[in-house]
Protein backbone atom coordinates (compact mmCIF):
# COMPACT_ATOMS: atom_id res chain seq x y z
CA UNK A 1 0.00 0.00 0.00
CA UNK A 2 1.37 3.41 -0.96
CA UNK A 3 1.08 6.00 1.82
CA UNK A 4 -0.65 9.34 1.33
CA UNK A 5 1.74 12.19 0.52
CA UNK A 6 0.79 14.05 3.73
CA UNK A 7 2.13 11.08 5.72
CA UNK A 8 5.42 10.91 3.81
CA UNK A 9 8.56 12.75 4.80
CA UNK A 10 10.75 11.24 2.05
CA UNK A 11 11.17 8.22 -0.21
CA UNK A 12 14.48 7.05 -1.61
CA UNK A 13 15.75 4.02 -3.46
CA UNK A 14 17.27 1.76 -0.83
CA UNK A 15 18.85 -0.93 -2.98
CA UNK A 16 19.08 -1.51 -6.71
CA UNK A 17 20.39 -4.95 -7.62
CA UNK A 18 21.03 -6.59 -10.98
CA UNK A 19 21.73 -10.31 -10.98
CA UNK A 20 21.96 -13.10 -13.47
CA UNK A 21 18.74 -15.07 -13.67
CA UNK A 22 20.33 -18.23 -15.01
CA UNK A 23 23.58 -19.67 -13.66
CA UNK A 24 25.12 -19.77 -17.14
CA UNK A 25 24.57 -16.03 -17.65
CA UNK A 26 27.35 -13.50 -17.00
CA UNK A 27 26.95 -9.76 -16.41
CA UNK A 28 30.37 -8.70 -17.72
CA UNK A 29 28.92 -7.82 -21.15
CA UNK A 30 27.47 -4.71 -19.47
CA UNK A 31 29.82 -1.73 -19.21
CA UNK A 32 27.61 0.80 -17.40
CA UNK A 33 23.98 1.26 -16.40
CA UNK A 34 21.89 4.11 -15.01
CA UNK A 35 18.41 3.74 -13.50
CA UNK A 36 15.93 6.65 -13.60
CA UNK A 37 12.31 7.30 -12.63
CA UNK A 38 9.84 9.52 -14.45
CA UNK A 39 6.22 10.58 -14.07
CA UNK A 40 3.83 12.90 -15.88
CA UNK A 41 4.68 16.51 -15.07
CA UNK A 42 7.97 15.62 -13.37
CA UNK A 43 11.46 15.54 -14.88
CA UNK A 44 13.33 12.27 -15.32
CA UNK A 45 15.44 11.66 -12.21
CA UNK A 46 18.46 9.34 -11.93
CA UNK A 47 18.25 7.17 -8.81
CA UNK A 48 21.12 4.69 -9.24
CA UNK A 49 24.08 3.70 -11.41
CA UNK A 50 26.77 1.06 -11.78
CA UNK A 51 29.95 1.22 -13.84
CA UNK A 52 31.65 -2.04 -12.92
CA UNK A 53 30.39 -5.47 -13.95
CA UNK A 54 33.39 -7.75 -13.27
CA UNK A 55 33.76 -11.07 -15.07
CA UNK A 56 32.17 -13.88 -13.08
CA UNK A 57 30.21 -11.73 -10.61
CA UNK A 58 26.71 -13.11 -10.05
CA UNK A 59 25.22 -9.77 -8.94
CA UNK A 60 25.97 -6.05 -8.93
CA UNK A 61 24.72 -3.62 -6.29
CA UNK A 62 24.23 -0.13 -7.73
CA UNK A 63 25.33 3.17 -6.21
CA UNK A 64 22.25 5.08 -4.99
CA UNK A 65 21.96 8.83 -5.61
CA UNK A 66 19.81 9.46 -2.53
CA UNK A 67 17.31 11.50 -4.58
CA UNK A 68 13.87 11.94 -2.97
CA UNK A 69 11.37 10.10 -5.20
CA UNK A 70 8.22 10.59 -3.09
CA UNK A 71 6.41 12.64 -5.76
CA UNK A 72 7.11 9.91 -8.33
CA UNK A 73 5.98 7.00 -6.15
CA UNK A 74 2.67 8.59 -5.08
CA UNK A 75 1.84 9.87 -8.58
CA UNK A 76 -0.80 8.11 -10.73
CA UNK A 77 1.93 6.24 -12.57
CA UNK A 78 5.70 6.01 -12.52
CA UNK A 79 8.09 4.75 -15.16
CA UNK A 80 11.44 3.17 -14.35
CA UNK A 81 13.97 3.28 -17.19
CA UNK A 82 17.54 2.18 -17.75
CA UNK A 83 20.31 3.61 -19.89
CA UNK A 84 22.79 0.83 -20.67
CA UNK A 85 26.17 0.72 -22.37
CA UNK A 86 27.01 -2.88 -23.30
CA UNK A 87 28.22 -5.23 -25.99
CA UNK A 88 26.41 -8.29 -27.31
CA UNK A 89 26.84 -11.24 -24.91
CA UNK A 90 28.22 -14.51 -26.27
CA UNK A 91 24.95 -16.30 -25.57
CA UNK A 92 21.35 -15.42 -24.72
CA UNK A 93 21.36 -13.84 -21.29
CA UNK A 94 18.53 -13.23 -18.84
CA UNK A 95 19.05 -10.74 -16.03
CA UNK A 96 16.79 -9.76 -13.15
CA UNK A 97 16.61 -6.27 -11.66
CA UNK A 98 15.11 -5.48 -8.28
CA UNK A 99 14.88 -2.41 -6.07
CA UNK A 100 13.55 -1.32 -2.73
CA UNK A 101 12.08 2.00 -1.64
CA UNK A 102 12.90 3.40 1.80
CA UNK A 103 9.95 5.43 3.11
CA UNK A 104 10.39 8.05 5.80
CA UNK A 105 7.02 8.87 7.35
CA UNK A 106 5.96 11.83 9.45
CA UNK A 107 5.03 11.24 13.08
CA UNK A 108 1.37 11.80 12.19
CA UNK A 109 1.66 9.31 9.32
CA UNK A 110 3.16 6.68 11.62
CA UNK A 111 0.47 7.19 14.26
CA UNK A 112 -2.41 7.11 11.76
CA UNK A 113 -1.14 3.81 10.30
CA UNK A 114 -1.00 2.05 13.70
CA UNK A 115 -4.70 1.25 13.44
CA UNK A 116 -4.32 -0.57 10.11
Amino acid sequence: MIPEMSSVESMRAGLVLLDRYELVSLLSFIEAMEVSVASTGLPSLQIASASSFPEGDAAVVFEITGADIAEYVVSQSMTITTDVTAHRPESDTVVRASWTVVVGVTTQGAVSNLDR
